[in-house]
């Protein structure tokens, strides 16, 4: 959803639409793709078990849903997203020290990550998340409809990958696309496995630690490919730390 969330909302802004219902668009746009992609390529797989794909049958989805939309807009897709640019760029106060983008990008994900955190920590709905994530069967035996929360949990973690992408391409614009709809997830991933599922702060420090392992790698080996040392993180930290490194930090049902 990382790139289709900016270019739902590069597409929007193309068709006249304001700043803000661009905005809302790419945001919801990623979700209910999200949740289709969960019924078609997850559900099933939860339901009979591993399937033809096991669980990467998501990630081919999310691979697809990509192609599709730059094969479909062609050449046009580069400049829809440099429209998100620049709509961002005028729109956003110019006092600050960082970039209007960069700005606008930093408050959007701060806040995100802060309702994240309470819609996780202090809602009906994070607790039924964590329940069904860690017991599905003792979920269903006290009356959660385990796989509405599901269908929830996806809409808000594909609008929240919308909304990266949204926020990443603001500020890179269309010198990245699309290129970064695969290796940006893919920090972001390494992150989550280096810091541990479930914990939120666990997973903020560590992406800064991947953050900074990939700029120092790039500057010693130029030669070595981005997606190089998101995977490499992935693999030690699967072998070496399975619960990640903050795994006590993890939000625990109560």
């Amino acid at each position: 959803m990382f790139g289709f969330g900016a270019w739902a909302a590069g597409f929007m802004l193309h068709e006249g639409r304001p700043l803000w219902f661009a905005l809302t668009a790419g945001v919801v746009a990623g979700g209910a793709v999200g949740v289709a992609i969960d019924r078609v390529a997850l559900w099933p797989a939860r339901l009979r078990g591993a399937g033809p794909l096991g669980h990467n049958g998501g990630l081919v989805a999310s691979a697809a849903v990509l192609w599709l939309v730059t094969a479909v807009a062609g050449p046009t897709s580069a400049g829809v997203v440099e429209k998100l640019r620049a709509a961002v760029r005028l729109s956003a106060p110019h006092w600050s020290a960082l970039s209007s983008p960069q700005l606008a990008a930093a408050t959007a994900c701060t806040i995100a990550l802060l309702a994240g955190f309470f819609i996780l920590r202090a809602s009906r709905l994070g607790v039924a998340m964590r329940a069904s994530a860690s017991n599905p069967a003792a979920a269903r035996a006290v009356g959660i409809d385990v796989e509405w929360v599901y269908a929830q949990a996806t809409f808000v973690a594909a609008a929240c990958g919308a909304l990266a992408g949204i926020a990443f391409y603001a500020v890179a614009g269309s010198a990245a696309w699309p290129a970064a709809a695969t290796q940006v997830p893919l920090a972001a991933l390494a992150a989550v496995v280096v810091g541990g599922i479930g914990s939120p702060l666990g997973v903020v420090i560590a992406a800064f630690g991947v953050a900074a392992v990939q700029f120092g790698a790039g500057q010693a080996w130029p030669w070595l490919q981005p997606a190089a040392v998101p995977l490499v993180l992935i693999l030690l930290a699967c072998a070496l730390l399975p619960n990640g490194l903050m795994r006590k930090l993890a939000l625990r049902v109560r």
